[in-house]
């Protein structure tokens, strides 16, 4: 039993620090300005 509530307080953790590297990211003054950018065409992109 205690290694289920081990796991369960791992992907806890994990969910949280996740959770809260995409607020910061999508919080972000750059990715803010990113999304203000126009898109780029497909054909524009040199591959």
């Amino acid at each position: 039993m205690a290694d289920a509530r081990t796991e369960k307080q791992k992907v806890k953790e994990i969910t949280d620090k996740l959770e809260e590297g995409l607020k910061e990211l999508f919080g972000s003054e750059k990715y803010k300005s990113w999304c203000m950018k126009p898109p780029i065409p497909c054909c524009m992109i040199k591959m």
